[in-house]
């Protein structure tokens, strides 16, 4: 067999199985192997459907690929190192797997064949890619028409923490998604379940005779196993399907046809002059600005915000906050998606996932029923009570008419 490379070789000597990935861990789990049995269950029950063509991106030693092609699947897996392939080919050989060295970027014509896959799968590899658009924009092209993405993987949720490593904040799989022409069909948060491997990982690396890079890696897995505990990363196993349409940004270039659209929808006329001056060139913030596009490119839904100084008039406290200003979908396609896939619920959390981190966007209003439904079972939404108004002082009237008006709440 082919020589691994480091730390490659290293975990195939303190694992007693075939993975090279986390572990599922609950009141059962007896040990490491049988962690990443179960994680790997776990994702095999994501894959619904018969004879499916299924890619594997970063396939490791094999094992994954093996359990896919034994239910009847045909299975392209993909390695970029020469050493795992060869111990796939020695221990998972099977007529409905390809095993082959490369890497993703490669685009080799062996593989690379557009509408050719039903699912694509990333086992804890998409955190080594740079770019999340580049790589979802390619699975994009590979996929049939609903051919869809699983991926498991740790994500980031307090960026500071982003740093010196490969592992990709949690929004950016959101943003990176939407914007590809994906929607996010099932996710699973399981980071508590999923931590425990790091302990279990640095007790058997312990048992490592001395070599070059060994304290060097558990370092590095102590690092993890204090994310983990600490909340500051956590790990998702994600679905999501290829669509017709796109969440993007907005740029202002386009801003006549949201205005339009604006029209369109609502028969009521919206300046173009009024929309710049709350989206492009408020004085607090600018260009919180998403839509949605058809398979054209044409925008059909909007999700957009302006940015105002909220002061709590209890304390001296003050902050500028995200007000959401503008929601629409055009009638033609509200019956794209049903719930958490809607157009509409689709654009909000791109929406707040590319704009709002860090803060929790203000959505003030009298909100209708199906829109406050839709909004807490979907969106995150908390209604807050008693509810609170707006008021302007006659100091903050006059700051206006300056340009610099200032919202104040109190409870009524």
């Amino acid at each position: 067999m082919d020589e691994l490379s480091f730390p490659f070789s290293v975990y195939r000597d303190i694992v007693r199985g075939h993975d090279l990935h986390f572990g599922y861990w609950d009141e059962t789990t007896l040990s490491l192997e049988d962690a990443q049995n179960k994680l790997s269950e776990l994702m095999l029950a994501r894959i619904q459907g018969e004879s499916l063509s299924v890619l594997d991106v970063g396939c490791g030693f094999g094992s994954f690929a093996s359990l896919v092609a034994t239910r009847g699947h045909r299975v392209t897996a993909l390695a970029p190192e020469p050493g795992m392939i060869r111990y796939a080919q020695e221990h998972f050989a099977h007529p409905n797997i390809r095993f082959l060295c490369g890497s993703f970027e490669e685009k080799h014509p062996s593989w690379w064949m557009p509408e050719s896959y039903d699912l694509i799968v990333f086992f804890e590899s998409s955190q080594y890619f740079p770019s999340l658009q580049e790589l979802f924009k390619a699975c994009w092209n590979l996929l049939r028409p609903r051919g869809r993405i699983l991926l498991c993987d740790e994500m980031i949720y307090d960026e500071a923490t982003a740093g010196n490593t490969a592992v990709k904040p949690r929004r950016a799989y959101t943003i990176s998604l939407a914007e590809a022409g994906f929607k996010i069909r099932h996710s699973q948060v399981i980071g508590d379940r999923v931590a425990p491997t790091c302990s279990a990982v640095i007790d058997r690396l312990h048992t490592q005779p001395p070599r070059d890079g060994l304290q060097s890696l558990i370092e590095g897995w102590r690092t993890q196993k204090h994310m983990h505990e600490s909340g500051a990363w956590g790990y998702e196993i994600l679905e999501a399907e290829k669509d017709d349409y796109r969440i993007t940004a907005c740029p202002p270039e386009e801003d006549p046809i949201v205005v339009d659209l604006f029209l369109k929808i609502f028969s009521a006329s919206r300046s173009l002059e009024h929309w710049r001056w709350k989206y492009r060139e408020c004085p607090f913030g600018r260009d919180a600005v998403a839509v949605g596009r058809d398979s054209e490119g044409a925008p059909v839904s909007n999700f957009s915000g302006y940015f105002v100084p909220v002061e709590d008039t209890q304390t001296p406290r003050s902050a500028i906050v995200l007000q959401v200003g503008d929601t629409m979908t055009h009638p033609g396609v509200r019956h794209v998606g049903f719930g958490k896939t809607s157009l509409l619920v689709r654009n909000a959390l791109y929406f707040f996932a590319r704009y709002c981190e860090n803060q929790v966007p203000f959505v003030y209003g009298f909100n209708t029923g199906n829109i406050q439904k839709m909004g807490t079972l979907f969106l995150g939404y908390r209604p807050v009570y008693p509810v609170d108004e707006y008021t302007a002082s006659t100091e903050a009237i006059t700051q206006a008419l300056s340009g610099r008006l200032r919202y104040a709440c109190r409870p009524i």
